[in-house]
């Protein structure tokens, strides 16, 4: 008897503790799959928010780009129309006296086809 333990209960508590150990084992491995399972999980969330946040960024300078060109093409075709009215305007009044110019100048202003 080793202090009061037979053989056998010494046996069985050596067992246990080598049980323990082997969980113990097991469970450290497993967490620590775990965690470099959500640190991979983490690092490739984070390539994905990069590749967001760069398309987000190449979207908002496209938006740029057209919101530049819509204001160049309004301010264009607002002056082409603006051009446009004055000289209709215009060949209005010179088509209401076509005997000061002649059907050519006539036509270049759009009075006649």
């Amino acid at each position: 008897m080793l202090d009061g333990l037979s053989q056998r209960e010494w046996a069985e508590a050596k067992k246990e503790l080598q049980e323990e150990r082997s969980n113990a084992r097991d469970f450290t491995s497993d967490r620590n799959q775990t965690l470099n399972n959500a640190v991979m999980q983490v690092e490739e969330m984070g390539k994905e928010l990069a590749n967001a946040l760069k398309a987000v960024s190449v979207a908002e300078s496209r938006a740029s780009v057209a919101e530049v060109l819509f204001q160049v093409y309004f301010t264009f075709l607002n002056n082409l129309d603006h051009e446009y009215m004055n000289q209709f305007h215009t060949a209005s009044r010179w088509c209401a006296s076509p005997a000061s110019f002649s059907v050519y100048s006539v036509r270049l202003l759009g009075c006649i086809p």
